[in-house]
């Protein structure tokens, strides 16, 4: 390619003359936002700058990038990009980099990005000391009739050398991709990094299906730039890096000013990043940071955010009345609408008679509004699975739809825009009426779990990636499903029917990436019941406070995993009680009341004095024993009816003990249970047994003893799902053993296990509902009831913390 540039150059007197000019002309640097941006007084770019590109201009002229339509001194060099799709480089005459080279495509086709965006890594990784840009047809491109990129020589472009002042904050892994948020220089914009050209195009797929669609061209308004960056050796260290920057205006106010105040600056990809050209001389003086600033806030749409995938039913059947039209396969004019049904029929999804791999729906319109019937409807979804509360509804659904067949039936997938997606989230977990600070701390906390996912975008239902399915517990009060446990972490397993040997089943349930969709709509990962109760203006309000905020691991750290449950009973607990034996400093133990004046490390580990006292050491039996059998003060004990009910949804109000609680159980009852929930035949069970207790005092591990079998079972939840028939309240417990007549030695449990008192019942005495990790929920509504702010209450449970806007 520097060949051709060369011949070009050598032949061709104007382009030369250009390239020479572009060595002299005036430029100016601007510190903008962190990023040292040059503003290029270039002359030569009036020529596209300047240009008309409404449809009768475009139609008036012959189109510059043709062949026949070329300079006779232009040369091109053959390009073939995927599945034969070619092109040709050509040297740029009107030059804005060094090295300035536009690629169109050889047949006249419209500028549009859909299905061509390998074509684009296929040049970044061919030409790796070149930026590749595309200009939308609304966005910039001087020729928006012909399919064409851009390239201009690395090391040029400000965002590309100094990268790293972009602060990108990841927000979802598709695959091997990552997709971060920058926060620096122009905050909100979307960027890829992968090492591949399938993951990079897999992620590009999910941003552009999150962007609004111009209904002029039929693609979202953006522009993009893209380069390989590569290893010293070449290895395995290259990766593409992709920009993306959604636009809302084609150009700015200032570009149709009057004569004496006009900014003719017409921002395309190489302006936005960092290199603004100004082919007017008044124009150029005039350009300080300010104006720059104007041109950025009215071209560029700094609201993105990412579309979640929510998996909402898998059943063999699914029943589904479409409120407005849609659009689909065999789509008529006007759209489908009303009730349809879908069956699975040998490995595929069958519909009006025909039968398909995979169906996608898309509105024709706007989200649906508070009273609004539009979206769709999805009949019979069950919510609250394998809990007290489950049960069967119609929900009404905003966004697209999705239908997958899978071995377990027909998934219906539901494509969403994040704030969309919250704004289900928080009106499913809680009643709209709560404290409005209470709403915008939940707002945030559950913004910053989904983005904190280390696998979000994993399960790409547009790619058909494949992946490991688990339900996993990881927030709210969300345990697992009752299949086998993915990510469950097992110890030595369970030894043979009839053996006394103390077996050890050390069990957790974690966020895992579902295989076609990113989170399930149930407990498992957070409650997403769609909008038959989202219209409750408080909870609006919360979302569009709080919009793009998320809690960070310091100024700059990664997003915090934002765990919450009901309440902690107190105390709440470390990360490793509960999952992965590792533990994060936003989520130390904190002691559920304090001084509401202490605004810092007023909490800390067992032992630490507190704003009204200590946390005591809840590890040790005896101090967890008083601890339980007591009711000490905290925020979220409270038997407040009123707050209880702003709090907590009908169904979650059908629990009236969860500060402390009690549960009986007889021998047979316990015995049974244990059978049925872990599978094991204990015998007649002697003894439950805490080995191990966490910071709030729910047990880790427990020793469980029958006349058949011993086994040790951890960690908090799998303690939880053998004893009761849904889920134990908490794991925070302690047993007191019944018997029909007192041991003679006044002992619960005799040592002589060949002749054992055989125990009547078991009394559980338990504090808390849920995990216990993170923000509890009822204690933060009663913090936002005294008066505290949203990000008080934050900082209360997660220490060290702090508020991050990504969009």
């Amino acid at each position: 390619m520097n060949d051709l540039m060369d011949r070009q150059l050598a032949a061709w007197p104007e382009a030369a003359r250009r390239y020479r000019d572009l060595q002299n002309i005036e430029t100016r640097e601007i510190d903008l936002g962190g990023m040292p941006v040059r503003i290029q007084f270039n002359p030569a770019r009036a020529v596209s700058t300047l240009a008309r590109t409404d449809a009768a201009a475009i139609k008036a002229r012959p189109c510059f990038l043709c062949r026949d339509n070329r300079p006779e001194q232009q040369e091109a060099l053959p390009f073939e990009g995927c599945d034969g799709r070619r092109y040709e480089v050509l040297v740029n005459p009107f030059p804005i980099f060094p090295k300035h080279y536009t690629v169109p495509s050889v047949e006249h086709t419209p500028q549009r990005i859909a299905g061509r965006f390998p074509d684009m890594l296929r040049l970044a990784e061919t030409f790796a000391d070149m930026v590749v840009f595309y200009n939308g047809p609304e966005s910039g491109a001087s020729a928006p009739d012909h399919f064409h990129f851009q390239m201009g020589c690395r090391g040029f472009l400000p965002v590309e050398t100094h990268f790293d002042r972009l602060k990108p904050v990841t927000v979802m892994r598709p695959g091997r991709a990552s997709i971060a948020v920058t926060s620096g220089y122009i905050s909100g914009l979307p960027v890829i990094t992968a090492p591949d050209g399938t993951s990079a195009t897999a992620a590009f797929l999910r941003v552009l299906r999150s962007l609004p669609v111009s209904p002029a061209t039929g693609e979202p308004q953006l522009n993009i730039l893209c380069w390989k960056e590569t290893s010293a050796d070449g290895g395995p260290g290259a990766s593409f890096r992709i920009i993306v920057i959604p636009r809302k205006a084609h150009r700015p106010s200032c570009y149709f000013a009057p004569e004496d105040r006009a900014v003719r600056i017409s921002p395309a990809s190489v302006d936005l990043g960092g290199v603004f050209i100004v082919p007017v001389e008044a124009d150029f003086r005039r350009v300080n940071a300010q104006v720059l600033r104007d041109i950025i806030e009215e071209t560029v749409d700094i609201s993105w955010q990412p579309v979640i995938d929510v998996g909402l039913l898998t059943a063999p059947q699914l029943r589904v009345r479409f409120n407005q039209p849609f659009t689909g396969p065999d789509s008529r004019k006007g759209g489908i609408c009303g009730e349809q049904a879908f069956t699975l029929a040998d490995g595929m999804v069958e519909w009006n008679g025909k039968r398909y791999g995979r169906l996608e729906f898309r509105p024709e319109g706007n989200t649906p509004e508070e009273g609004d019937s539009r979206g769709f409807t999805l009949h019979k979804v069950r919510i609250g699975i394998n809990f007290h509360w489950e049960r069967e509804e119609d929900q009404l659904f905003s966004g697209g739809l999705t239908i997958l067949p899978s071995e377990e039936g027909l998934v219906a997938i539901n494509s969403v825009l994040t704030e969309d997606y919250l704004l289900s989230v928080i009106s499913s977990e809680m009643n709209g009426d709560a404290p409005e600070e209470f709403l915008k701390a939940h707002a945030v906390i559950s913004r910053s779990w989904l983005l904190a996912r280390p696998t979000l975008g994993g399960g790409d239902n547009a790619h058909g990636s494949e992946g490991s399915c688990h339900s996993a517990a990881a927030n709210g009060d969300n345990p697992d499903s009752q299949e086998s446990p993915g990510n469950g972490h097992s110890g030595q397993g369970i030894s043979a029917p009839g053996s006394l040997e103390n077996d050890r089943i050390i069990r957790w349930y974690d966020r895992e990436d579902h295989s076609l969709f990113d989170v399930c709509a149930d407990d498992h990962c957070q409650r997403y019941q769609g909008l038959l109760r989202a219209g409750n203006a408080n909870i609006r309000r919360a979302i569009e406070a709080t919009r793009g905020l998320v809690l960070t691991d310091g100024p700059d750290g990664a997003i915090c995993d934002t765990r919450f449950s009901k309440c902690c009973g107190g105390v709440s607990e470390r990360f490793s009680a509960c999952w992965a034996d590792e533990d994060y400093a936003y989520l130390r133990p904190v002691r559920d009341y304090a001084c509401l004046q202490t605004d810092e490390d007023n909490a800390a580990d067992d032992g630490t004095p507190d704003a009204v006292g200590i946390i005591p050491d809840l590890s040790d039996e005896q101090n967890a024993r008083k601890w339980i059998l007591s009711s000490p003060e905290a925020f979220c004990n409270t038997s407040d009816p009123a707050l209880l009910s702003t709090v907590l949804n009908s169904y979650d109000q059908e629990t009236a003990d969860f500060y402390r609680w009690r549960v009986e159980y007889t021998q047979e009852e316990l015995s049974d249970l244990l059978r049925r929930r872990s599978g094991i035949d204990f015998g007649s069970v002697l003894e439950l047994r805490p080995l191990r207790r966490g910071a709030s005092g729910r047990i880790i591990e427990l020793l469980i003893r029958g006349t058949q079998r011993t086994v040790t079972v951890g960690k908090e939840l799998e303690i939880r799902r053998w004893l009761s028939k849904s889920h134990l309240y908490s794991s925070a417990f302690v047993v007191d053993t019944v018997y029909a007549e007192p041991a003679a030695d006044g002992q619960d449990i005799r040592p002589d296990i060949n002749a054992p008192a055989i125990p009547t019942g078991f009394i559980l005495h338990g504090a808390g509902w849920g995990h216990g990790v993170g923000l509890c929920q009822i204690g933060a509504a009663a913090m936002s009831a005294r008066g505290c702010t949203f990000d008080r209450i934050l900082a209360h449970y997660f220490r060290g913390s702090c508020l991050t806007r990504l969009y």
